[in-house]
Formats: structure tokens, sequence, C-alpha cells
């Protein structure tokens, strides 16, 4: 090996090492946005609790994804592919309410030490779920890349 964290290859290396080969970019990075993500749903879950206001973020799982992912862990490719289901059903059921209630968009934020809200047109809203719908689009296109799904054994 040249370096750390390094991965080669080997013509009669053992296939099941999760050793061999490198890790495409794109899979890293999402494994560190997965990680990053789930960190920061932690923190705010861990603040509102606190806090003894009412939270349900559980984004918090992305974790042990972002790790499995990183390690190969066929499994949790196929957790991250679930959540991925779950976020293209939320996305649809948002933008159709978006377009068909034109519903404003709500957002609060914190300046200063008090919290305050803002109401956007219903466009801003949708522009928004589009680039997530983008973002999951990405997220499916890792997940389902040739060689990504060669280095987790799932048959192409």
């Amino acid at each position: 090996m040249s370096g750390k964290g390094e991965f080669h290859s080997t013509p009669d290396a053992d296939p099941s090492d999760p050793h061999v080969g490198r890790a495409p970019v794109c899979l890293r990075v999402l494994s560190y946005l997965y990680i990053v993500l789930g960190g920061l749903s932690l923190l705010d879950f861990l603040g509102n609790l606190l806090g003894g206001g009412p939270n349900c973020n559980l984004g918090f799982v992305y974790i042990p994804i972002g790790i499995g992912l990183l390690r190969r862990s066929r499994i949790c490719r196929s957790l991250a592919m679930a959540l991925l289901l779950l976020g293209f059903i939320a996305m649809t059921i948002w933008v159709v309410l978006l377009v068909g209630m034109r519903l404003p968009l709500h957002l609060w934020y914190a300046w200063g030490g008090t919290v305050r809200s803002v109401s956007l047109p219903w466009t801003y809203g949708l522009v928004l779920a589009l680039l997530l719908v983008l973002f999951l689009f990405w997220q499916f296109r890792v997940l389902t890349n040739a060689k990504v799904k060669d280095l987790f054994g799932v048959k192409v």
C-alpha cells in the first residue's frame, strides 16, 4: 500500500474482502454526506429533546447507514434505497399539495435569540421540492451505479 486508507485490487484478491477496489468518489461523497446530515439531525433531535420541544426528526439513522456504505454493507445499501423510496413518495405528495392547493412555504429561523417566521409564495416551495427531487435522483444514480452495485455484491 502506498498510503493510508488506499484500496488496491489484485487479480488473485478475494472479492468478498471489503478492501478490494477503491470505492467510487460519488459513493464516498454520499456516505460522508449521510454521516454529516445524520449528525446534524442528531444535534437537532437532542437540542429539541433537552429544550422540551416536540421533535420527530429521526434523520440520525443516516449515521450508521453512511458508515455502512463506507464499509460496503449490503443491508445499509438496501436501507438507503428504502429511505430513497420514502423520500420519492414524500416529495410526490409535497409537490401535489403545493401545486394543487398553492400552499405557502413557511420557514422558521432563529436570529438574535428570537425565533421568527416567514411565509413565502408556494412557488418557492415548489423550487425547493424540485431541488430535493434532483438530490434524491442523484442518490439513486449513485446507489444503482454498476460499479457501486458490484462493490456491494449486487448482481448487475
